[in-house]
């Protein structure tokens, strides 16, 4: 199980990344040849144009420019990886091109407009160019993010998946008080330790053949009708975390 931040440009997805990271999940360094905002701007690789074009594009993944710089990583980063900031694309290619997988995604919006501009000029130190590029990537991002907002919240109306990998759909509200991502990270950090434990106890009953699998390694599982099908490993485990009665 990975999970997956997305939000607008200062929102606090970078914060959320590090207190994460600072809990020992492993998150996913991009490669970009912007450049660094400052001391606490560690969340990427820094590369020259001249370094990033030497990088054949068959291993660039999640490859994108924004600003006029260039932003990738690699598949294998991505498998290595437990927590990642994404863009809309990105968050697409990312469930197409890994569909073994189980995401949860989180969607991270600000509680005030005027907070989130603040939060964004305190992080680049008042820069005016910084301020200059924060709005104009507000302005960029727009369309984008609306189209992938309205389509998260049709899911959650519907009671529906972005994607049969995308199993949890989470919204978290930043008011920018440092408890609130907190917090946040505290339950995150919870739930994938969850994960993993429940994990080692299915393998154990896999092993002692308690737990039917088919020959794929599939788990069987009941619908609403009383109808069996067979699912993936992390299918199976998301399952008994997010039902009780599953469980």
């Amino acid at each position: 199980m990975k999970y997956i931040i997305i939000g607008r440009t200062g929102t606090g997805k970078t914060s959320l990344l590090n207190m994460l990271e600072q809990r020992g999940l492993k998150p996913l360094i991009t490669k970009t040849t912007r450049p660094i905002r400052g001391p606490q701007d560690t969340n990427y690789m820094f590369l020259s144009k001249a370094d990033a074009d030497k990088i054949p594009d068959d291993d660039k993944f999640l490859y994108t420019i924004i600003d006029g710089d260039e932003y990738f990583t690699s598949q294998q980063d991505v498998r290595n990886a437990d927590v990642m900031v994404l863009e809309p694309s990105g968050l697409w290619e990312v469930l197409n091109e890994f569909p073994d997988t189980s995401f949860h995604i989180i969607s991270i919006q600000e509680s005030n407009p005027k907070l989130r501009r603040q939060f964004a000029i305190a992080r680049c130190n008042g820069d005016p160019v910084q301020q200059q590029k924060f709005s104009a990537r507000v302005i960029d991002e727009n369309d984008r993010f609306t189209e992938f907002e309205q389509h998260m919240t049709n899911c959650e109306e519907n009671k529906t998946v972005l994607a049969p990998n995308a199993t949890r759909l989470l919204r978290i509200v930043n008011d920018y008080a440092q408890t609130t991502l907190e917090k946040w990270a505290d339950w995150l950090v919870a739930q994938h330790r969850l994960a993993h434990n429940l994990d080692t106890i299915l393998q154990q009953c896999v092993d002692l053949n308690t737990v039917d699998t088919n020959d794929r390694g599939e788990f069987p599982v009941k619908d609403y009708h009383g109808n069996v099908k067979y699912v993936n490993r992390e299918y199976f485990l998301d399952m008994l975390m997010n039902d009780e009665q599953a469980m």
